[in-house]
């Protein structure tokens, strides 16, 4: 299993905000595409990733969308990113 360093080694994209990643274009997807590929090959199909989005933005403790423990509300996120939660489920 691929630990935090690894992936600080291997890819400086993961430590810059979703924004970032999205500006990136095709190499910010690639490199997430490479990660999910990568922790993917250690698990059994039925447990790995199947479909992701990179988002807009980060989670924010402002908007309520997690807690102080950073702990995600699921309730504000799947009403904020609607649209993005129905895309990975067309």
């Amino acid at each position: 299993m691929l630990a935090l360093s690894d992936f600080h080694r291997e890819d400086t994209l993961w430590r810059q905000q979703p924004r970032r990643l999205r500006n990136q274009g095709a190499i910010g997807v690639e490199s997430v595409a490479a990660a999910v590929e990568s922790v993917n090959s250690q698990f059994s199909r039925a447990e790995g990733i199947k479909r992701w989005k990179l988002l807009e933005r980060d989670f924010l403790m402002e908007a309520e969308e997690i807690t102080p423990t950073l702990k995600v509300r699921r309730r504000a996120i799947l009403e904020k990113f609607a649209g993005d939660v129905d895309d990975l489920y067309a």
